[in-house]
């Protein structure tokens, strides 16, 4: 019992030490709240507060802010969705490994885009797609106060995404074409009858 006893007193220092370093993290994080919203001129509530001591991850991670994001959304999204999400976020890491919040900003998102086009070869429709994704995360960002107005105002000032147009035909069935050769024209506008042998013509 003595043994026990003096094994817990030996441990007792470094959980003690592990215990203080917590509670100043969560400090930390707390004060910084209070800090950004004050600035914001927005008020804080205990259910921001407690939502963010549950929050995993660097809290000035931009990379885990956006995992977060996906993991707890604002709203459902659907599967197709978070597997965009998932790999914008990918691509985000692939381009730059650490990002912090204070990173996003008109440079960075230029060259993310230009990361896509030109070292990835990504088509203007996949790169439209992966921006959405991220811009509704750098919205959220924004309404959490963790980047400021100013960062964002002029942020996609530079993006300039072309999404090719669909060349795609489309044909008449064998059918349609026998129904329109087949097709029975008034006298009163016989003048059509010629309208329509030029469009099989074509055909």
């Amino acid at each position: 019992m003595k043994r026990a006893g003096r094994q817990l007193d030996q441990e007792h220092p470094s959980v003690l030490f592990r215990d203080q370093h917590k509670i100043k993290e969560k400090k930390d994080i707390v004060s910084d709240l209070i800090k950004r919203y004050y600035m914001a001129n927005k008020q804080l509530t205990f259910e921001v507060i407690d939502r963010y001591l549950k929050k995993k991850g660097d809290p000035q991670s931009f990379v885990d802010y956006m995992k977060d994001y996906i993991r707890n959304p604002p709203e459902k999204l659907e599967l197709n969705t978070i597997k965009k999400y998932n790999t914008c976020l990918i691509h985000l890491q692939k381009f730059r490994l650490a990002i912090s919040l204070h990173d996003i900003n008109e440079s960075f998102m230029q060259g993310f885009f230009q990361y896509m086009s030109k070292t990835l070869e990504l088509e203007g429709a996949s790169i439209k797609k992966y921006f959405s994704a991220l811009k509704k995360v750098i919205k959220a960002a924004r309404r959490d106060n963790h980047i400021d107005a100013s960062n964002v105002e002029f942020l996609y000032a530079d993006v300039k995404i072309t999404v090719k147009q669909s060349t795609r035909r489309v044909f008449l069935e064998l059918e349609e074409i026998r129904k329109w050769k087949a097709l029975e024209i008034p006298r009163s506008k016989a003048f059509l009858e010629r309208d329509r042998d030029m469009f099989l013509f074509q055909i």
